[in-house]
């Protein structure tokens, strides 16, 4: 038997209307109702029909998710964290990888805006130049006038420059680099003690036993070299841009222009740093 919204509503103690401001995210309802919503909504195992839902509220639940690249380690991780906040409202995700080739990046416009999607987010590509009429989060270094998503370059490059003892850094940015933008930082000095390894690397990087290395990324890979870990919060950056998407979805007033992230630090022996 198909489990129904007024299931749930008993289940829960609530009447049906409470459950349908809860599954929109209605954030007029308190966390104690929503989680008791939510619990009887799991147990019993409901399913909203999407289709009915998209017909009353035009809207399709459906939100573009452009990438770069689908290649990278922490893509993964980026679309788990994302899925993670989607989910929660009954949002789907549909993704796109546009190689940075023109063609391709209109033409995944073209299908997502065929689709009738909500919503886009860019994950390391650059978003059109045109307005979209669409509610739009970017992540990475591109610049939007909208809701963005960016590392804090000065804190980022301040630690760093603590973990040299003021010596300077040399950046080695290789394929799938994500913190590009310390290119900008680094000493000109060829004789830094504290080198910053990022992406797979196709040139050798000379250092004394008494350098410090520090590796973008996990700090799995990390340990391999023996390596200080500069993480690469692909899981949080995910989760992130699921909350910002869910704010502009539901226009809200409070829209931050861009959300600077600090990434942690961690030692060769995996402990925090700072």
């Amino acid at each position: 038997m198909k489990v129904t919204m007024a299931d749930v509503a008993a289940e829960a103690g609530v009447n049906k209307a409470t459950v349908s401001r809860v599954l929109k995210g209605d954030p007029r309802i308190s966390a104690a109702t929503c989680e008791k919503v939510w619990a009887a909504v799991k147990k019993l195992g409901y399913r909203p029909d999407v289709l009915a839902r998209g017909l009353s509220t035009k809207t399709t639940d459906t939100i573009g998710v452009v990438f770069k690249q689908l290649s990278p380690w922490w893509v993964g991780l980026y679309l788990c964290g994302l899925e993670r906040v989607m989910e929660r409202i009954g949002v789907e995700i549909m993704i796109k990888e546009t190689s940075s080739d023109d063609k391709k990046r209109i033409n995944a416009l073209k299908v997502l805006s065929a689709r009738r999607v909500d919503g886009l987010i860019f994950v390391y590509e650059k978003p059109p130049a045109e307005e979209l009429n669409l509610p739009v989060v970017v992540v990475g270094e591109h610049q939007f006038d909208g809701v963005s998503i960016k590392f804090d370059e000065k804190a980022i490059v301040e630690r760093i420059e603590k973990l040299s003892k003021g010596q300077g850094f040399r950046y080695y940015p290789g394929e799938g680099a994500v913190y590009s933008f310390l290119s900008k930082y680094q000493t000109q000095k060829k004789n830094a003690k504290c080198h910053v390894l990022d992406g797979r690397l196709g040139q050798k990087v000379e250092a004394s036993p008494d350098d410090v290395l520090v590796f973008c990324g996990s700090q799995e890979e990390a340990s391999i070299l023996g390596a200080w870990t500069l993480e690469f919060p692909a899981f949080h950056l995910g989760a992130l841009s699921g909350r910002l998407m869910i704010n502009r979805l539901r226009d809200k007033r409070i829209r931050p222009q861009a959300v600077l992230v600090v990434p942690q630090i961690f030692t060769p022996q995996g402990e925090l740093w700072g």
